[in-house]
């Protein structure tokens, strides 16, 4: 199984993940690899190919220049 999630968040509300993780570890059951953050180019990259092939609009074009940046800034 793989999963993803930031740090701060588990830590910070004491969330059931961080627990789950800590006997994961103990056990030699589970690794963690940090990954670096991704750009907004990068963000913008997954974004049109995730909604490759949607009839050309200028709205939609915005909507996906303002959510890569809203993920990237991890807001969300």
């Amino acid at each position: 199984m793989i999963g993803t999630y930031r740090p701060a968040e588990v830590i910070a509300s004491g969330h059931p993940l961080k627990t789950v993780k800590q006997e994961l570890q103990v056990h030699g059951q589970c690794e963690e690899l940090l990954l670096r953050l991704l750009t907004v180019s990068e963000v913008t990259q997954y974004l049109e190919a995730r909604f490759a092939g949607e009839p050309a609009d200028p709205i939609l074009e915005l909507l996906k220049q303002a959510l890569a940046r809203y993920l990237q800034a991890g807001t969300c």
